[in-house]
This record gives structure tokens, sequence and C-alpha cells, in this order.
């Protein structure tokens, strides 16, 4: 399985809240609701024509734009993340030349990462909270978006290394000035919302294709509550 999710080590994954994953590049949306809600909303506002239900431990095609919602144990919300973009796959067999030349001429793939967008329309979609949360610890930025059950935006947090922490809430009064570690702030707020972010990471390149086998290294079944998969062909 191309995923890798680092479990916490002085509290069991079930109890986890926050966010860990400070120290890698990340783009997650948290969806309080359903994984079968929240995949079925994912694949009707990105019109995704590829949806898996309930797979986690079996074989499926890798399909492209790959999209995994998966929900923990003892937790409430899911958590969509989407992988890099396969690669073709150059072990397939071509009846003729044509058809080799036909298909390595296709453009390539566009590729869409998820935004704030994707979590403002699952909100709306749903009427359900929903985050949007990125990190990139190359380019030191961190930011969130929460929206509320009527998709309105009640909370946001920018921070990129060298300036000034944006932070704006309908919810809650907090000078700037009194955020002294971004991390920090960031991890909070995600207890405070029940939520949690691990690190997670692709841990190899998926083949467009070809067959794997979903499950997640570093975790156990019982880690699990439930796992969708949702690309496009």
């Amino acid at each position: 399985m191309p995923l890798f999710i680092r479990k916490p080590t002085k509290i069991s994954l079930g109890k986890a809240r926050g966010a860990d994953s400070h120290d890698t590049y990340l783009a997650v949306i948290l969806v309080l609701a359903s994984v079968e809600l929240t995949s079925q909303a994912l694949a009707e506002i990105k019109q995704m024509n590829v949806r898996e239900q309930d797979i986690y431990g079996c074989n499926i095609e890798v399909q492209h734009e790959s999209t995994f919602i998966v929900q923990f144990k003892e937790h409430v919300w899911s958590l969509i993340y989407k992988a890099l973009p396969p690669r073709r796959n150059s072990q397939v067999a071509f009846s003729s030349l044509e058809e080799a030349k036909a298909l390595l001429s296709e453009p390539a793939r566009t590729y869409s990462p998820l935004t704030e967008s994707d979590a403002l329309e699952i909100s709306k979609l749903l009427s359900t909270s929903a985050i949007y949360y990125s990190e990139s610890d190359t380019v030191g930025i961190s930011q969130y978006y929460l929206y509320n059950e009527e998709g309105a935006l009640v909370e946001r947090f920018f921070y990129e290394e060298g300036q000034p922490i944006q932070f704006q809430s309908k919810n809650r009064h907090i000078e700037v000035s009194s955020i002294r570690n971004a991390h920090k702030f960031v991890a909070e707020f995600m207890h405070e919302q029940n939520a949690y972010v691990p690190y997670i990471q692709d841990r190899r390149e998926l083949v467009a294709g070809q067959r794997t086998c979903l499950y997640i290294e570093g975790l156990e079944a019982y880690d699990i509550e439930c796992m969708d998969y949702v690309a496009r062909k």
C-alpha cells in the first residue's frame, strides 16, 4: 500500500487529538460525517466516476486522482487524503504499434489537489462542519479553514515562516500577538474540535492500471473504522 501513517507514541490512535503533521507536506479535509456520506459528497462535487466503498484490506485497480477517505476508530471526523498523481504503467502490453503510439501521445492528465473550496462545498452539501488543513515543512506554511454546517467560514488561520500570522474567527477573540507557536496553536485548535490529523506520507508511487491492496502501513486493521476510495478513470 502506498500510504504510511505514523501512530502517536504516548497515546492510542483512538484517543489521539490534535495535529502531528508539522514535519511533512500535507493537505487534508476533515468532515464531520461518516465515510460513506463523505465519499459520496466528494465524488459528486469533484465529478469522480470511481467510488469503492468499505475497501480497507481489499484489492483495487489504481485510477487517476486517487483519493482515500478514512475514519479511525473512536473518531467522529472522516479524513480525506489525496495521493500524488500516478504514473503511466510502462509494462502494459499493446496489441499494436498504433495502439502504443496513440496512448503515449495522449496529453498528461490534470491533477487537482484538495483545496479549501472543496471543504466549503462538502460542508454545504452535507450540512455539516468541515476543515481544510495544509502543512508544508519545505516552505514553512501552515493553514486551516473551518466551515460550519451552513457552509459559512467560521475560522481561518494562516502562517508562513518569517511573515505575520493571519487569524480571523467568528467564535473567539484571540490577539495574533499572543500566538507564540503556530504549530502548537493548530494542534490545540484540532484538539478543541475533537479532531486529529496524523503524519501521513505516500510510501510509494502509484501506477495507473495496476492493482494494489488498500491498507495503511503503520496501522492495524482495528485502528480503522472504515475506508473508501474515490478516483477518476
